[in-house]
């Protein structure tokens, strides 16, 4: 059985499967992901987070990049 996966992008540069090095994907698995957070943080509204959520939403996103390229 084949699993199918979901490219959120293609490129020239990428066609050969190395999206990990590819500015375009980076930027657009961050704008897909981030309504997601957003409406998690707006969810769970911490009052620490009062006026900071989208430095917030930023860092979230910023973490999740370094931590799949750890993976």
């Amino acid at each position: 059985m084949t699993t199918h996966r979901p490219s959120l992008h293609s490129c020239d540069r990428c066609s050969g499967g190395d999206q990990i090095q590819c500015n375009l994907f980076w930027s657009e698995l961050q704008n897909w992901l981030k309504p997601y957070v957003l409406s998690w943080i707006y969810t769970e509204p911490l009052p620490v987070w009062r006026g900071q959520e989208q430095e917030i939403v930023d860092d979230i996103l910023q973490e999740t990049s370094i931590r799949i390229l750890h993976y």
